[in-house]
């Protein structure tokens, strides 16, 4: 009887606590709901357009930005009041011998609640301090200035074409010359009494001269012909090609001339710029990524002007060193300066970035900023803002299929292969005809005379017949007659008076003869 007694007291205690818990809990949740509805947080954050930037005003009305909308939207729902407070050295936080700096050190220190700003979620600071849901996406990436004034030195001229190619169309040159002056040689129609034979240099200037038919050579062959005209046709299709690809070399470069990728800024020999203190920074000295490692050789080689106090530092800085600093930072922050000035572009993707809200280990006000980041998301807050702070830059000249055309290119080998190839072949046949025709002709009767006084007889055949004569060096005779009168001839008739002549040469002297 005592036990049941007593099993029967424990149960009606149960059930007691039970009812009071159950009729305390909404009670107790209201409570709680209205501390926290009631209560004042001091919440740091940094300067960083578009994220916090300072205005005219006093209090929290001194500042706005995309934080700035965040905070307000989600103190209005949440019903919580704040102040802002700006980081005491300027950065976001790095641990130094377990001591943190920044924004980090002072949630630690408890001189404020939590951090609100475009502060990178990394593994180092998880270790520390607790963070919300990501309220925005980001990647590394380097901005970058167009030049001010585009230097174009003398090697702009060539380089449309490699240095393989202008080598090997030097060599087209010469050969062609060659085969052409070996087919006028070789080909009986060629050697003519009436025409001297095509020596060596009126070959070399034929192939120049045939644009403008500045040479008295006109091929008569059928050999000579053909190379003369797969020449002609090889040297208005490079000539065409190259002055075709060379505008875009000497004109001032468009955004499709801008660098693609992250490597080609690194060929480029840029000096680049990282904010001190801040994940990047981290980021770059401690990566294994062989890019990244590049990146930071860079910064490393020069630290007093590579490291930067802030994005609005570094970015005069790019504008002040147009064309020869990269900054390496957000790209939302370069993408909010892109929208800015045109002349500015970023290139690359380095690494994937996530910002959220920071706070101290075990903070009841983490889940409410992630409910509240949430709730944005569904309602389409968070999207306007960022449209607000990052609009599209309309009125950017955008990069279209006609710039694309404009790009710089040089040409290669593989590029002009089929009129070299061309070339090559009218080479062969113009002197596989040059031997058709010597072989066939009823001219040639003795081969090797016939290549004798092609080749070492400077003068063309000629006619047996034809003999060698001195010029004359009578130019001009004068004949007159005498005007005294003549004896009289038989039967009383006077005869005509005697004709006389005198052969003055060119200097207008008495020629002897």
């Amino acid at each position: 009887a005592i036990l049941r007694h007593t099993q029967h007291l424990h149960s009606s205690v149960c059930m007691g606590v039970l009812v009071w818990v159950v009729a305390f809990l909404p009670l107790l949740h209201f409570v709680v709901g209205q501390e926290d509805r009631n209560v004042h947080l001091k919440i740091g954050s940094i300067q960083s357009e578009p994220f916090l930037r300072t205005v005219e005003g006093e209090g929290n009305a001194g500042y706005e930005g995309f934080i700035k909308d965040l905070v307000e939207e989600i103190s209005s729902v949440q019903g919580f009041t704040y102040e802002l407070q700006l980081s005491v050295d300027n950065t976001y936080g790095v641990a130094n011998g377990g001591n943190w700096s920044g924004l980090v050190g002072m949630l630690q220190r408890g001189e404020i609640d939590m951090i609100a700003a475009d502060l990178t979620v990394t593994w180092s600071r998880m270790s520390a301090i607790d963070f919300s849901k990501p309220f925005l996406a980001s990647s590394l990436t380097l901005l970058l200035k167009d030049p001010a004034e585009y230097n174009i030195s003398l090697s702009s001229w060539f380089n449309p074409f490699s240095w393989e190619v202008w080598l090997l169309l030097l060599a087209s040159y010469l050969t062609s010359s060659l085969v052409l002056w070996l087919a006028g040689r070789l080909s009986p129609l060629e050697n003519t009494s009436t025409t001297p034979r095509l020596s060596l240099n009126d070959s070399f200037w034929y192939l120049i001269a045939c644009w403008f038919r500045a040479s008295p050579f006109h091929p008569k062959a059928w050999s000579t012909r053909l190379m003369a005209c797969a020449w002609w046709m090889f040297y208005i299709t490079v000539i065409l090609t190259y002055f075709f690809h060379l505008p875009p070399h000497l004109a001032t470069p468009t955004t499709a001339a801008r660098p693609k990728t992250v490597q080609n800024v690194l060929d480029q020999g840029l000096s680049f710029g990282v904010v001190r203190g801040g994940s990047t920074y981290q980021l770059l000295k401690n990566s294994h990524n062989p890019l990244h490692q590049a990146l930071w050789e860079s910064i490393s080689a020069d630290y007093s002007s590579s490291l930067i106090g802030d994005y609005y530092t570094g970015m005069k800085r790019v504008n002040s060193d147009s064309g020869t600093f990269s900054m390496v930072m957000e790209s939302t922050a370069a993408q909010y300066l892109t929208a800015q000035d045109c002349s500015l572009y970023s290139v690359g993707s380095l690494e994937d970035r996530h910002y959220a809200f920071g706070f101290p280990k075990g903070s009841r006000y983490r889940r409410k900023f992630s409910q509240g980041l949430l709730q944005m998301t569904e309602t389409g807050k968070l999207s306007a803002a960022k449209y607000r702070w990052w609009p599209e830059p309309s009125d950017c000249p955008q990069i279209t299929a006609s710039s694309l055309a404009d790009e710089r290119t040089t040409l290669t080998m593989e590029h002009l292969a089929p009129p070299l190839l061309f070339l090559l072949v009218a080479i062969i046949l113009s002197l596989l005809l040059s031997l058709i025709e010597m072989f066939t002709s009823s001219k040639v009767s003795s081969l090797p005379k016939y290549l004798s006084q092609s080749f070492f007889n400077s003068t063309p055949a000629t006619n047996s017949s034809f003999q060698k004569f001195n010029p004359s060096v009578a130019t001009q005779t004068v004949l007159w007659a005498s005007s005294r009168p003549s004896t009289p001839g038989p039967g009383g008739v006077s005869s005509l008076p005697p004709l006389y002549h005198r052969i003055y040469n060119q200097d207008g002297k008495l020629a002897k003869v």
